[in-house]
């Protein structure tokens, strides 16, 4: 490496704790080390500095505190000082490479201070790194208001882009076809280099027995009891009730098993509480860097049982990483990026470890229309589904269109822990099937269509006024949805028509609703089809 190089780094804005700020200063830390030059970070501590944001020699830690509002830009003012001290940063430290972690906010500035030390004929390398916040909520979660699409131009400014995981990197392509095309996504996809959570040198120092042994008798844990951990952010998608029912079950059959749940987070007063029904569980929160490692040390077992919750998905797992640093085995949900973090298959359950089939019903249905193929399908995880408005599922006013239908499916994907899927629908399933096929490609490996023609073949079918899907007399639709006819054999036997049937056939026009039907060979809406997703 370039012993002359000087980075920046943008770390987590605005103020919040997490493992990407650490991540952000270990960065710095290995930095300092190859280039033997001191290396720098922008950070957003609010009116004191955060004692954790010391990353020891060879890295400076730039704090942007308090700034004074401006009512007429509720927001603006500490986006300007952000950049601003970014901006002052690089000159008076000659700075090379302006390097962010996240890019929602974090790629707008670091563009905005690079513009302006352009100016200067000092520009500045940019590198934005893409986190697991940023696809979940600033990707997916903005999708249709646009904000997705002005944060994709944010980053295609980037010299070099980076992702934390190859989940990541492949949720924040489906992102970017989804609004752009292949095209977008291709572009992004040869910019994108996988960069690894790195850990420090302390990480893999192991405490000594002594400092064990207090760290046990200060937190009231027994000197030879077997621990089993966890620590990190005290949240729902955690699973941290599953460290309590663990403790409640060691607790009822008597096994002398001693559990610690630690961290910050919204859950720390509930978790309190129900710790003090159970003398095997202990929960610490606002741990400290040095009782952390004593913990991780002490852990026979370190568990996290990550689980997805709406919205929020884990897309990597620095804690897991820190417990194998001290040869801690390591217990996992094996959801989103997580087995990333656990290569060792002995450390994860797995849901992912087969692939995904997901059933998607018609009209008028709900899952229970799939419940012999449930039982058929072997070799896969087979998921039956209530679509958006049917069953068990939401039925909000809106949102029935494929581009929305299409994107409840590419979201139940990623919720279920999988990259990708195999679709298999039937009637207006089907047309799900062909939407996501085509918005979401990348997260779809092949579909099995049933009574759903190709869209295009639909498109075709428009003969004389009248719509293939519903039954249009005049311009006007009778039907308006389509209507799947349930025909007994007996009746017809009988001559006797179905309502639907006799009510169509009674205003069919001379030529037929399809017009000739040999201009239609090949098209069986009764024969399922596999077909490999558009590309």
């Amino acid at each position: 490496m370039n012993e002359q190089l000087r980075f920046v780094t943008l770390s987590k804005y605005p103020p919040y704790r997490s493992g990407h700020a650490k991540q952000a200063l270990w960065n710095n830390t290995a930095l300092a080390a190859l280039t033997g030059a001191e290396q720098h970070q922008v950070t957003y501590c609010g009116a004191s500095a955060d004692p954790e944001d010391d990353a020891g020699p060879g890295v400076q830690v730039h704090h942007v505190k308090e700034v004074r509002g401006n009512r007429r830009v509720p927001d603006g003012h500490l986006l300007h000082a952000v950049a601003a001290e970014l901006y002052r940063v690089a000159i008076d430290h000659h700075i090379d490479v302006i390097n962010t972690y996240y890019i929602d906010p974090h790629a707008s500035l670091a563009n905005r201070a690079a513009d302006a030390l352009g100016l200067l004929g000092r520009r500045p390398i940019v590198i934005h790194s893409i986190e697991g916040s940023d696809v979940l909520d600033s990707v997916c979660e903005h999708l249709g208001d646009g904000s997705a699409a002005v944060l994709f131009g944010d980053v295609l400014r980037a010299d070099v882009l980076c992702t934390v995981s190859d989940y990541t990197a492949r949720q924040f392509l489906a992102g970017a076809e989804a609004i752009g095309g292949a095209r977008l996504a291709d572009s992004l996809a040869a910019m994108i280099a996988l960069r690894y959570p790195g850990l420090p040198p302390a990480a893999f120092a192991r405490p000594s027995a002594d400092t064990l042994a207090e760290f046990r008798q200060r937190t009231g844990l027994s000197q030879n009891s077997t621990l089993i951990s966890t620590i990190g952010r005290l949240e729902e998608e955690k699973g941290l009730d599953t460290i309590v029912a663990m403790a409640e079950l060691s607790l009822e059959r008597q096994l002398g098993y001693e559990f610690v749940i630690a961290g910050t987070g919204s859950l720390a007063e509930r978790l309190l509480a129900q710790a003090e029904a159970l003398p095997n569980l202990t929960v610490t929160p606002n741990i400290s860097s040095r009782d952390a490692q004593s913990l991780r040390a002490a852990t026979s077992v370190g568990v996290f049982p990550t689980r997805v919750i709406p919205g929020f998905i884990e897309t990597f797992c620095v804690a897991a990483l820190e417990y194998q640093a001290l040869a801690v085995p390591v217990l996992a949900g094996a959801i989103g990026g997580v087995p990333e973090a656990t290569p060792d298959d002995r450390d994860t359950t797995a849901p992912t470890a087969q692939p995904l089939v997901i059933m998607l019903h018609g009209f008028g249905s709900f899952w229970w229309s799939w419940r012999h193929q449930l039982r058929g399908l072997t070799g896969a995880r087979v998921v039956a589904v209530d679509l958006r408005g049917y069953g068990g599922s939401d039925k909000p006013p809106r949102g029935y269109d494929g581009w929305t239908l299409a994107g409840d499916t590419a979201g139940l994907i990623r919720a279920l822990g999988h990259t990708s899927a195999t679709l298999v629908g039937h009637a207006d399933g089907g047309l799900v099937c062909w939407a996501t096929s085509v918005l979401h490609s990348r997260q779809v490996r092949a579909i099995a269509v049933i009574s759903s023609p190709h869209p295009a073949a639909v498109g075709g079918a428009v003969v004389g006024g009248v719509v293939v899907g519903g039954v249009v007399v005049g311009g006007a639709v009778v039907g308006g949805v389509v209507v799947e006819r349930q025909i007994e054999e007996p009746d017809r036997a009988h001559g006797v028509l179905h309502p639907v049937e006799r009510d169509a056939r009674l205003r069919e026009p001379a030529g037929g609703w399809l017009g000739d039907q040999r201009d239609r060979q090949g098209w069986d809406c009764s024969r399922a089809e596999t077909l490999p997703c558009a590309r």
